[in-house]
């Protein structure tokens, strides 16, 4: 659980943290991540002036602008992975408050789309826009062979039709 500098437990933080294992976050070591996230973030928030609960949009962009952009000078920013992981911690907590009736609304942007699920349906799925895009993991650069690469340069770039025969449509 946390506590504030003078001793005193942030109860929102540590009925959120509490709620983990049956909101569907079983690792004790998620747990401990989420922790010192929320814990970087209401001392983020006491240096605004401000309490976990009142956390709006303009911290979320002082915190984004200064954790991962170097704002205040720091001399070592966080990843986009590490930023997303905290931005997720944030969400998670900020839902719940939600859900909880402890505040109105997130001080999050999210954007809702559809995706289509294997069986044909589809279901609509809220994206938080604090989330950097980044690369994926298991994505694989591959080369062309040197066939590709020929046809890529005589039909892409040199304006040749597939056959070798010039391209009458071929601007440069």
């Amino acid at each position: 659980f946390a506590l504030t500098d003078d001793g005193h437990p942030i109860r929102p933080l540590n009925r959120w943290l509490r709620s983990l294992p049956i909101n569907g976050c079983s690792s004790p070591q998620t747990w401990k991540a989420y922790s010192y996230d929320l814990i970087d973030w209401v001392e983020f928030l006491q240096v605004r002036g401000h309490d976990l609960l009142a956390g709006d949009r303009d911290d979320l962009s002082a915190y984004h602008g200064e954790r991962r952009l170097g704002d205040a000078g720091l001399k070592r920013v966080l990843s986009a992975s590490s930023c997303n992981r905290k931005m997720t911690s944030i969400d998670g907590f900020y839902t719940w408050a939600v859900e909880e009736g402890l505040i109105a609304k997130t001080p999050f942007n999210y954007r809702y789309t559809r995706v289509s699920m294997p069986d044909g349906g589809s279901k609509a799925v809220r994206k938080n826009l604090a989330i950097e895009k980044t690369g994926r993991a298991h994505a694989r650069i591959k080369w062309l062979s040197k066939e590709q690469l020929r046809m890529f340069l005589d039909v892409g770039m040199r304006g040749l039709l597939a056959d070798g025969s010039e391209d009458p449509t071929f601007r440069g």
